[in-house]
């Protein structure tokens, strides 16, 4: 059981209060949530749903359980996100060698062009 999704799972069954519908938004059978939710309450030891053929309710310990899931896969969320963007705007320096024959290069018209855009980075 990959953990990151039975809490993904319960925690979409929780909002939506279905599995069939919970199933629907994450794209797996609805076979594939029960059985993660399952292995979420057999691992932690608690029953986390109250399940009957018409609805779905969650139990105290579920809400508690619930309630930090939510903020723990927003931190997951937020943490992702920053590294996404802090290296989209990564900046730095870039050093260039080249042989000193070559000094003269630079009025050729794609060496100017690869200059201007590594300058953007500097």
């Amino acid at each position: 059981m990959d953990r990151f999704d039975a809490m993904q799972a319960f925690v979409r069954v929780v909002e939506t209060g279905s599995f069939t519908k919970a199933a629907a938004t994450l794209h797996m059978s609805k076979t594939t949530v029960t059985q993660l939710v399952q292995q979420l309450e057999a691992r932690l030891r608690v029953r986390l749903l109250n399940r009957t053929t018409r609805k779905v309710n969650v139990t105290a310990d579920g809400a508690a359980y619930y309630e930090r899931v939510v903020r723990l896969l927003g931190d997951i969320d937020d943490a992702e996100t920053s590294l996404s963007s802090a290296s989209m705007h990564r900046a730095g320096g870039c050093e260039w060698m080249y042989p000193a024959h070559w000094r003269g290069c630079c009025s050729y018209q794609p060496c100017r062009g690869f200059l201007h855009v590594i300058q953007k980075f500097s």
